[in-house]
This record gives structure tokens, C-alpha cells and sequence, in this order.
């Protein structure tokens, strides 16, 4: 009953009309929304920011379908009040270069991403050898500080030795001149004793 009820009532040839003239019909929003890689300005403003600024829909998806065709096959298309209307051979062209497009975008966002991982690790390496080179630094100077202080430690070391040589040869000095002394006393004693006897 029902399918007699759909036949007589004329619901199939309408379907039929429908897609033999334009099947695909939606809003001028909806249209670009879904196509809007295929439009130059979605480079600077996409459908959020046009959306936002009330756009004109029906003169983007205008712009749209002439970048995409080039004037080509206008039958293929029509524009009524509110809706757009399509055949199912524009929607199939539109498709591909949808995905054309999206294809093309996804690999410049990979280019962009790993450019953009590169200058990030160039950078990571750079931080890097940066405190490398302070800690290094940082190591370089302690150890000549330390290297400093043993070289004073040893100087004061000679020096301290030095002075006990020196005052080593200065006794030893002193008493040879002591003994030098005591013997010459006795020699002037003894030269004394003697010409004290010849003069007696």
C-alpha cells in the first residue's frame, strides 16, 4: 500500500526529476563552509572569521565555483534565494579538488611542523651547548683557581724553605766566625805569652 500509495502520488518522478535537474541542494553557508579551500580568501579568513563578519555566502561560493570550473559548465549550476543547486557531476568535480586541496594543505602543514621541529631542536642544541659551555667554563676557572692556590701554597712552601736555608747558613756562618774569633783570641794569647818571656 504504501509503495502503491508513493507511485500514484508522484513521490518517485519527482526523485527522478530532482536528479536528473540539481540533486544537491544546500544553503550558501553550508556550501562554503564545506568547500572553502577551494576559495583564495579562505588563505587570509576562514569561515568562523567570515561568519563573525556576516559575510556575503552567495558571492563566495560565486567566487568559489569560478576559480574551480573557470566559467566552465554552468548548467551545471544554479543559485535560487537561499539555497545553491548542484548536479551530481559538479559535486564529483568539487570533491576531488576538495580533496586535492586538502591533500596539498595537509602536506604544507607537514613541511611547516617539521621545519618548525627542526628550528625547535636547532635551538634545544644551542641551550644545550650553551650551558655545556658555561659548565665547562665554570670547571675551567675552579680549576685554575686551584691550580693558583697550589702554586701559592708551593712558593710559600720554597719560600718557608728558603728561609730555613738561609738561616741555616747564617748560624753555620755565624759559628765559624765565632770559632775564627776564638782562635785568633788564643793565637794574639798565645804571641801575648811569648813576647812577654822575650821581654823578661
Amino acid at each position: 500500500m504504501t509503495l502503491l500509495q508513493v507511485t500514484y502520488m508522484g513521490v518517485l518522478e519527482s526523485i527522478e526529476v530532482k536528479q536528473k535537474n540539481f540533486p544537491f541542494r544546500r544553503k550558501f553557508n553550508e556550501f562554503y563552509h564545506r568547500y572553502e579551500d577551494l576559495c583564495s580568501i579562505s588563505s587570509s579568513k576562514r569561515y568562523n572569521m567570515l561568519v563573525g563578519e556576516n559575510a556575503d555566502f552567495k558571492q563566495l561560493c560565486e567566487q568559489v565555483l569560478k576559480e574551480t570550473l573557470r566559467d566552465f559548465a554552468d548548467e551545471l549550476y544554479a543559485f535560487g534565494h537561499v539555497k545553491i543547486f548542484c548536479k551530481n557531476e559538479l559535486i564529483l568535480v568539487l570533491e576531488k579538488a576538495r580533496s586535492k586541496a586538502q591533500q596539498k594543505k595537509s602536506t604544507s602543514v607537514n613541511m611547516i611542523q617539521q621545519c618548525f621541529r627542526i628550528q625547535m631542536s636547532k635551538l634545544a642544541h644551542k641551550d644545550k651547548m650553551i650551558k655545556i659551555r658555561r659548565i665547562q667554563k665554570f670547571w675551567r676557572k675552579r680549576g685554575e683557581i686551584i691550580q693558583e692556590s697550589r702554586a701559592r701554597e708551593l712558593l710559600e712552601k720554597a719560600k718557608a724553605g728558603v728561609l730555613k736555608y738561609k738561616m741555616l747558613i747564617d748560624k753555620e756562618k755565624m759559628e765559624i766566625e765565632a770559632k775564627n774569633r776564638i782562635v785568633r783570641a788564643f793565637k794574639l794569647n798565645a804571641i801575648k805569652q811569648k813576647l812577654t818571656r822575650y821581654s823578661n
